[in-house]
């Protein structure tokens, strides 16, 4: 029986009929479309042979408020695989742009390059580890009858440490929450410090701190939105800045330092320090980490299961801006960008280079918010008010957590710096270390993981390539080697080199210091 045929029959069996378990033949791993939002509970709870709901694979549409069109078109439908285009890409590319030509110094040109492929083939294998550890919850949860409420809908947020500990152990959902709190808030508070330090230098009357109070202050507004499915028409904005600010830079970077032209001297691939080389392959790593805030963006989504493939679309994307950009900065201001940790310290004042600053801290202030609310939502959960609570609660809930990392941003400014911690200490695991060990544990570890790999809503052994070079085995392997080398390289070595960059910029120039780097 094909799967077309299957779902067909499933609407006309009654629910004392059908039971829990779809007719013979069904197999809802290999969806043919998805079924309709209004299906009914029977229906969605129905599973297949192998163990898989049918509601996995369906589309969930929230209600949406009965606003005009155009309003509720722009902030409040945002759970489509645009939306969550948008979303990622805003949120993976946008501070880093800055630092990262001084990463390059740092790495030498061909290892920085080569290690932005690496890790950029990573994250996305990591994503694809992430859809199946969510999907396998999702079925979990539709079959103990906890997914849906009594709109057929979830009104819960789907988080990344909750989904890591149900799929592996209490402790290691715990370590995932103290690992998403530090990325998360540490991203936030460097949108905070890379906006003062941007719009200082295009109005210096002020100091960093000042700024960093004003833009503190507006990034705090995005805390009123409801959910990750109201940032469409932020998001959009988001990536339209980071883009048009990236090309500004490559335009730049071809012209030269003193309109001189690209230099060779960009090549010659020295290293200054291993400590410094390090620190750059840091940044780098962050640059393609940010996972802690996808769970949500996916648990957003009309149809999550089709996540993995939005965010290699979006990565893509945002690699088309870094790659040039970082490279054509380097290449056209050698000694500038080993000097300093901000491209626009040496950027020669212009409109253009107003206009770009303007532009980035656009986005800084938007993607503040994307950030941010992943924390939100655990402080919204913690007090009760996440689900059933009048919007204002939710709201008043946050407001602590905004103000705190505004100040963590005041007492430590240090741009740049703050990209190399974050690199080492929480995106080499909550992006290359976690979901894999968490996988492993899942399907190869745990006593039920024979039973888990039977029931997985994406098996290995269904997807071509994956099938033909070992299936579960392959898998398995490849996921310790990543384990072990982001362990050694990112977080061992990585981490000693950002540490010692962090407590030397501490040492010059004090906490909440009024301007660093000036």
């Amino acid at each position: 029986m094909s799967d077309g045929e299957a779902s067909a029959k499933l609407g006309d069996l009654k629910p004392s009929e059908a039971g829990l378990h779809a007719p013979p033949g069904a197999d809802f791993r290999k969806p043919a479309g998805v079924i309709t939002n209004d299906a009914s509970l029977e229906e969605l709870e129905l599973t297949d042979e192998n163990g898989v709901a049918r509601g996995v694979y369906a589309e969930e549409r929230a209600a949406t408020p009965q606003t005009a069109g155009w309003l509720r078109f722009l902030i409040w439908e945002g759970g489509t695989a645009w939306d969550a285009f948008f979303t990622c890409a805003s949120a993976q590319v946008g501070q880093v742009m800055l630092s990262l030509p001084h990463s390059l110094s740092q790495t030498g040109m061909v290892a920085g390059i080569a290690l932005m492929l690496l890790f950029a083939s990573l994250a996305m294998w990591t994503v694809y580890l992430m859809v199946v550890l969510y999907l396998d919850n999702k079925n979990r949860r539709i079959k103990a009858g906890t997914w849906y409420n009594d709109a057929h809908k979830c009104s819960i947020a789907n988080q990344y440490h909750e989904v890591m500990e149900i799929a592996s152990y209490r402790w290691l959902g715990i370590f995932s929450r103290v690992v998403v709190i530090v990325a998360l808030g540490g991203l936030s508070v460097a949108q905070i410090i890379a906006s003062s330090s941007n719009f200082h230098r295009m109005i210096p009357s002020l100091s960093k701190r000042d700024w960093a109070f004003v833009f503190g202050g507006v990034a705090m507004l995005m805390s009123a939105l409801p959910s990750f499915r109201n940032f469409r028409l932020f998001s959009l904005l988001a990536l339209v800045a980071t883009t048009l600010t990236a090309w500004y830079m490559v335009v730049m970077g071809i012209k030269g330092a003193d309109g001189q032209g690209l230099s060779s001297a960009a090549w010659s691939n020295d290293v200054a320090s291993l400590d410094g080389f390090f620190a750059g392959a840091s940044n780098i790593i962050f640059t393609f980490g940010g996972h802690a805030m996808l769970l949500e963006v996916m648990d957003a989504m009309f149809a999550p299961f089709k996540f993995h493939k939005v965010f290699y679309t979006s990565y893509s994307y945002v690699y088309t801006l870094v790659l040039p950009n970082s490279v054509f900065i380097y290449w056209g201001w050698p000694s500038q960008a080993a000097e300093y940790g901000n491209v626009y310290a040496y950027m020669p004042p212009s409109v253009a280079r107003d206009f770009s600053i303007v532009l980035m801290v656009l986005h800084q202030v938007i993607v503040f918010g994307l950030f941010a609310f992943p924390i939100y939502y655990m402080v919204e959960k913690w007090w009760g008010v996440h689900t059933d609570a009048p919007y204002w609660k939710r709201v008043a809930a946050r407001i602590p957590v905004g103000l705190l990392l505004w100040l963590i941003a005041l007492a430590f400014p240090f741009f740049g710096v703050i990209n190399d911690v974050l690199g080492a200490f929480t995106s080499t695991f909550e992006t290359f270390i976690i979901p894999p060990l968490v996988y492993n544990i899942h399907y190869q570890l745990k006593r039920s993981a024979p039973q888990n790999r039977a029931e997985s809503t994406k098996p290995p052994t269904n997807n071509r390539v994956l099938a033909k070079i070992g299936g579960w085995t392959f898998v398995f392997w490849f996921n310790w080697v990543i384990i072990v080398f982001t362990a050694v390289f990112g977080f061992g070595m990585g981490g000693y080199a950002s540490i010692k960059a962090f407590v030397d910029s501490v040492s010059s120039f004090g906490v909440f210091a009024a301007c660093y780097n000036c």
